[in-house]
Order: C-alpha cells, then structure tokens, then sequence
C-alpha cells in the first residue's frame, strides 16, 4: 500500500474545505433567490389584485354611464312625445 505524503493530506483538506466554503455559497445564494422569488410573488399577487380591481371597477363604470344613457333617451322621448301631444314645434 502506498502511503500518502503529508502535503498532499494537507492538499487534499483545502481541498475539501474550499468545497464545503462554495457548497455554503451556493446554499446561501439559492436559499437568497428562494426569499427574492417570494417577494416578487407577493408583489406580483398585490399588482394583479389591483389590476383586477381596476378593470372591475371601470366595467361597473362603463355599466352606469349605459343606463344613464338609457334614462335620458327615455326622457327625451317622453318630452318629445309631450311636446308632440301639445302640438308643440320639435
């Protein structure tokens, strides 16, 4: 058997301790990611809530401006049917 000499022993555990530094690196920055993906997620959930609203909010919009539309034809038509009954000029 052949013996290992004492440098590269030594070699070998820098070795193995530069491995375990890059190994805690690594960890670090996935686990960095891991938190900066959530935050995005919780910004991009508040922001497609606000933009949800927003479009319910302009549809009831659009809605009320149709009916108030609706009630002035109906006004209309009702004074231009009085004014026709009274023999008025349009």
């Amino acid at each position: 058997m052949v013996e290992t000499k004492p440098i590269l022993r030594q070699d070998l555990s820098g070795l193995l301790q530069n491995v375990r530094k890059m190994y805690a690196w690594e960890k670090q920055t996935i686990e960095k990611c891991g938190l900066q993906t959530l935050e995005i997620r919780k910004v991009f959930i508040a922001l497609y809530s606000r933009i949800h609203e927003r479009i319910n909010n302009h549809e009831k919009f659009v809605q009320y401006i149709k009916e108030e539309l609706q009630v002035k034809e109906k006004i209309e038509n009702k004074f231009n049917h009085s004014k026709d009954c009274l023999g008025l000029p349009s």
